[in-house]
């Protein structure tokens, strides 16, 4: 019987390896941070638990994402850390409004927190079925110099649905998409 409970003790500790998991980091910087809390606030009204143990974000210049890419996801190590590197330069992040700047970390976080791919489908009137489309911006963004009819430039009704799709990709098309 002893031989038996330590040949069971040699086997778990074998079994258990050398390879401790890596730990995980949180590191957002506080011009992200907002958008972040946000993002998890509206997967709770959703009924979406979001856990953010495990979350990366870099804001750098130009060129450090491929192509014309405003942003990327990445994961990476045994701990399934993930990182969001967003390009500061240009419209993608310094120059843009508040609301494409919650449109891009969001679609980022749905790749990262989500597991969603791109989805570059449109709805019948033209506009993007997703905010993960890949080719699209101003999503739900507000006029910065209305002229004529507002409704057509002024987009921000248009959030509620990109979001309800974010956390739900079976979300059906809105009657401002048909």
């Amino acid at each position: 019987m002893k031989k038996h409970i330590l040949w069971c003790l040699l086997l778990l500790m074998a079994c258990s390896g050398d390879d401790p998991l890596e730990p995980t980091v949180y590191d957002v910087p506080k011009a992200v941070e907002k958008y972040v809390q946000s993002f998890v606030e509206e997967g709770q009204k959703r009924g979406i638990n979001i856990e953010l143990e495990n979350l990366i974000v870099e804001i750098r210049t130009t060129g450090t994402t491929s192509g014309d890419e405003c942003g990327s996801c990445t994961r990476a190590g045994t701990n399934g850390q993930r990182k969001i590197t967003l390009v500061e330069s240009g419209l993608c992040w310094k120059s843009t409004i508040e609301q494409n700047r919650e449109a891009l970390v969001f679609h980022e976080l749905g790749h990262c927190l989500l597991q969603r791919n791109h989805r570059d489908d449109l709805l019948t009137g033209g506009a993007p079925a997703s905010l993960m489309n890949s080719r699209a911006v101003g999503f739900y963004e507000a006029c910065a110099y209305p002229i004529g009819n507002e409704d057509e430039c002024d987009k921000r009704y248009r959030r509620t649905y990109y979001l309800d799709e974010l956390f739900n990709a079976k979300t059906p098309a809105p009657g401002w998409g048909k």
